[in-house]
Formats: C-alpha cells, structure tokens, sequence
C-alpha cells in the first residue's frame, strides 16, 4: 500500500493452515513517512503465540527533488483544480456577457450616428438649396 500522509495506518489478518493446525495472523502498520515502516503483528495457534517487530526502510535515491503524491494528496489537488476552473469559467461568461453587452452598446451607437449623418446631410441639402 502507498503511502497516504492523512491515513498512516494500515491493519492486516489471516488465518492460516500447517501440518493440520491452524492459525490467525494479527498486524498493524504505521508509516510515518514515505520511505518508513513499523509494523507489529503476531499469530494465535492454540497454545502457541508469536509476536513480531518490524522496521522496513526504503532504500535508493527516493522521491528526493522529484514531485511525490498520495490518492489523498492528488484527489484533494484536483479538487482545488476545479474549484479555480469553475472561478475562472465564471469569470469568463461574465466577460463574455459584458463584451456581448459592449458590442451591442456600440452597434446602437453606430446606427445612431449613422441616423444623425443623414440628418447632417440632409440639412446641408437643404441650406444648399435654399442658397439657390
């Protein structure tokens, strides 16, 4: 199991047959970083009981300089992913709406000025005529 920085334990049963005695197997995990494990565990079987210690250690270069990630880390990072996506898709549908708003702003700005050169030259044709 990988390693999950907010779930550090992990716990482990099973039962087992040799020679025709059986047996249960307890153990519990912790692992307080990446590259540590403790673990303690031990067996029923009838009157005999076994208990273990262990320490497991990774070896080589590690994740040292490289980018390292829990499910946990990962699920929690998308998440936040898409909260920004959604703030941001927002934003963009409302920049949208108010360049939609801008152009028609401006088109009813062009039509009236379109409308007020006519005018223009139809005064200008009238004072032209009326220099006649």
């Amino acid at each position: 199991m990988e390693y999950d920085e907010d779930d550090k334990w992990n716990l482990s049963a099973a039962i087992g047959n040799y020679k025709g005695a059986n047996a249960v197997a307890l153990g519990a995990f912790y692992r307080p970083n990446e590259r540590t494990l403790l673990s303690v565990g031990g067996t029923l079987a009838g009157e005999e009981h076994l208990l273990n210690v262990g320490l497991s250690l990774k070896t080589g270069p590690g994740t040292s300089g490289k980018v390292y990630a829990s499910r946990t880390a990962m699920a929690r990072e998308i998440q936040k992913l898409k909260e920004k996506e959604a703030v941001k898709d927002q934003i963009m549908q409302n920049l949208i709406k108010a360049q939609k708003e801008k152009e028609a702003e401006i088109k009813a700005l062009q039509e009236k000025d379109a409308q007020r050169e006519k005018q223009i030259r139809q005064l200008m044709e009238m004072v032209m005529e009326l220099k006649k």
